[in-house]
């Protein structure tokens, strides 16, 4: 994906050289590491991106050096001149390398009644830093690769793996693909019901549709568990993509200048089930 609108980084080593550099290109590996192609007096370098526990961003190029944001700018269009204003923060030093979540957080209180980062902008950080981010998200920043789905983070470490109904967690894929495709919620609702299968839905409305004692065992189990907090067990599509809804594992949204409502699936960050199905 190539960058609109580009953000210049300026990058300090741990021997405390600075270089400033043009965002280029993006794009996410197999693996599932962000990368970044930025621009040095016409010369492309490649580096991977991270955020250490301490919650500082870091960049390491292709021969294994480790770089820091010592400081951001980013072009701000004005209206209605067409110009470009330059918004800036200095980090300083390799120690004081900078958060770009943090960054976020300083230019929305700073440019109150003035025109913010666009949503590219805003959507790329929030990746880097490990910010907010949904499958609408990643698929406007090119970051899904074709023929591929992304699931929640830590989806079955945050136990939505046991506590979420079978037709859940199996239509999910298909949830997260019609969402990347740009599918309304009206063609959505109709791709997942095609993608039902005899065996998707474990308890049905004529009771039992499984032969696997162990897999009925444990749909009785969710079943309960849901009810006891206030949840309906789902036995068709709608009710899946509401359960989804509900549980805060998705959400609508609509363009202002549209009416046309689309569903998201909540990347990160992803609380564990237990805060939600508090009753066991």
């Amino acid at each position: 994906m190539i960058i609109e609108n580009p953000i210049t980084l300026v990058l300090i080593s741990k021997d405390e050289e600075q270089k400033s550099l043009c965002c280029n290109k993006m794009w996410l590996d197999s693996f599932g590491k962000l990368h970044l192609q930025l621009l040095h007096d016409h010369e492309i370098q490649h580096f991977v991106i991270s955020q250490t526990e301490e919650g500082i961003t870091e960049l390491t190029d292709g021969v294994g050096e480790l770089y820091r944001i010592s400081g951001i700018s980013y072009g701000n269009p004005i209206i209605p001149e067409h110009e470009v204003e330059y918004e800036f923060l200095i980090g300083g030093s390799f120690q004081k390398g900078l958060n770009l979540m943090n960054f976020i957080e300083l230019q929305k209180s700073n440019l109150k009644g003035r025109n913010k980062m666009s949503s590219y902008e805003t959507k790329a950080i929030n990746f880097v830093t490990n910010g907010p981010i949904t499958v609408r998200d990643l698929s406007e920043l090119g970051l899904i690769p074709d023929g591929q789905t992304v699931f929640p983070l830590h989806f079955y470490e945050m136990g939505w793996g046991t506590w979420l109904p079978m037709s859940c967690t199996l239509l999910l894929p298909y949830f997260s693909d019609g969402i990347a495709k740009g599918l309304n919620t009206e063609r959505l609702i109709s791709y997942l019901n095609e993608k039902v299968k005899p065996d998707t839905f474990i308890l049905n409305d004529k009771g039992i549709f499984s032969k696997n004692e162990l897999l009925v065992d444990r749909e009785v189990k969710v079943k309960r568990r849901l009810e006891l907090n206030g949840f309906l067990y789902p036995r068709n599509v709608e009710e899946v993509v509401q359960l989804y809804l509900e549980m805060g594992l998705a959400k609508k949204w609509n363009e202002d200048s549209n009416t046309t409502v689309h569903y998201d699936l909540i990347i990160r960050p992803l609380y564990h089930i237990d805060s939600i199905l508090k009753l066991k």
